[in-house]
């Protein structure tokens, strides 16, 4: 029984690192791509001015985005390397890194993608 247990384990380990998004660590912009850090929302909300407080459920009528604020220039993303529920984590949150290829239009068609780290948990007291 505890072999077939391990074995099982091991499986599902393997299989997860197999199918597992390239990491933009490993991954370096190759010829032709460029690597753009940004605020990951909606079309619709950059046009809006909405970054934070941009919501999820406006990826069904508005294309994805990366905002670069240092550049001012809005880019809509084509996620043909990524999966949906991987750019579901960085939405609406800054230093999301995307390498990719720049088509017209500034369109980047990303290869890779790392959302930042999650916040660091703090305590709060209040008035206790």
């Amino acid at each position: 029984m505890k072999k077939l247990f391990l074995s099982s384990i091991i499986t599902v380990v393997g299989a997860t690192s197999i199918f597992a998004a390239t990491p933009v660590a490993d991954a370096a912009p190759m010829a032709g791509e460029v690597e753009k850090k940004g605020v990951l929302v909606t079309e619709e909300c950059v046009k809006k001015g909405y970054f934070k407080d941009c919501r999820l459920d406006t990826t069904a009528t508005s294309p994805m985005a990366l905002y670069v604020h240092s550049e001012g220039v809005m880019y809509k993303l084509d996620a043909v390397g990524v999966s949906m529920h991987e750019l579901d984590e960085g939405f609406g949150k800054n230093n999301v890194t995307v390498i990719g290829k720049l088509e017209k239009d500034n369109v980047i068609k990303i290869r890779a993608y790392k959302s930042p780290p999650p916040e660091g948990k703090s305590f709060f007291k209040g008035c206790l």
